[in-house]
């Protein structure tokens, strides 16, 4: 299993949109999750959503598909991120890349992969309006499990050492 769990990622997530979209971070709210309900960063929403993207959301473009790359890839960024550091991935001359590709009549499909080894660590496909969650922990609990999956998978088909 990973080295760590759903609640860290998502105050990391948290951190990172914070960042990226120049919006309030948790320290804006001492209660965990608490933000994810005032603001929708990156269409991370708790239950229904309109559309593939929520028109209020960072991560709205005018380009749905350019806000449905934005909405998966801020998603799977701080997955991504983590095994990097886990693994010491850029030094040792292998990237951990996200690719994702959104089709409008279907679903979009997510593909993580070690670019150095072409080696496919994790593909899922999803309609961009079932990319979400009922409330705080829930969402915790998908990034803990989309985490450990590809923390094996990671561990399975290269030879990183662990930090």
């Amino acid at each position: 299993m990973g080295k760590i769990t759903g609640k860290e990622l998502m105050a990391k997530l948290e951190k990172q949109l914070a960042t990226d979209y120049d919006c309030k971070g948790s320290d804006y709210d001492p209660k965990p999750g608490a933000m994810w309900k005032d603001f929708p960063l990156c269409g991370l929403t708790y239950g229904e959503r309109d559309g593939c993207v929520n028109e209020n959301s960072p991560v709205w473009r005018d380009d749905v598909n350019e806000g449905v790359i934005e909405l998966f890839y801020s998603y799977y960024k701080v997955i991504r991120d983590q095994l990097t550091e886990d693994f010491a991935i850029k030094y040792q001359n292998e990237y951990l890349r996200i690719v994702v590709q959104p089709d409008l009549e279907d679903t979009t499909a997510i593909v993580l992969f070690l670019q150095a080894k072409h080696k496919v660590i994790y593909c899922y496909d999803t309609k961009a309006w079932h990319f979400s969650w009922e409330n705080a922990d829930e969402l915790a609990t998908a990034l803990e499990m989309d985490y450990n999956e590809m923390y094996d998978r990671v561990k399975e088909c290269a030879h990183f050492t662990l930090l």
